[in-house]
């Protein structure tokens, strides 16, 4: 819970099918706070559309099970995107202006997704697909031997 001793929460998801869930403490409201939109740590200056960049994930709120005048907001992953890593932003914002905003930083990691080349493992050719196109590239350019 992001509070009066709380300046930062992280939290990160690796797995398809996850969420993670986190409030803001009494007196505090999430920013941005559209459930659709989040900023891009670490300036929380960008804002970025959640279905755009993770169309498989939601923010969503609901009731806290610890407190009803203090809503819970859960994001939930299905699946995840393909790029190595997202990372998601959020303020907990205070009434107060005397008060420390919380930042919260959802990382969300494709473990299986290879920079080098683009492609998560799972869509990654298999050796012997990989072999035979391979093998076809190169009888194309080879001579026929007829005359």
């Amino acid at each position: 819970e992001c509070g009066e001793n709380v300046s930062h929460i992280t939290h990160t998801i690796k797995e398809r099918d996850s969420s993670v869930t986190f409030r803001c403490g009494p007196g505090r409201f999430l920013s941005p706070g559209i459930l659709d939109v989040y900023v891009e740590p670490p300036t929380y200056s960008n804002l970025v559309s959640l279905s755009a960049m993770l169309p498989f994930a939601d923010l969503h709120e609901h009731a806290s099970s610890t407190r009803d005048d203090i809503p819970a907001y859960t994001l939930a992953v299905r699946d995840l995107q393909k790029t190595r890593e997202r990372k998601l932003g959020y303020h907990c914002v205070p009434d107060s202006v005397d008060t420390q905003i919380c930042s919260v930083v959802i990382n969300v990691i494709n473990t299986d997704y290879d920079p080098l080349t683009g492609v998560v493992g799972s869509e990654a050719p298999s050796g012997a697909a990989s072999s035979l196109s391979l093998v076809l590239v190169l009888m194309a350019f080879l001579p026929s031997g007829c005359s």
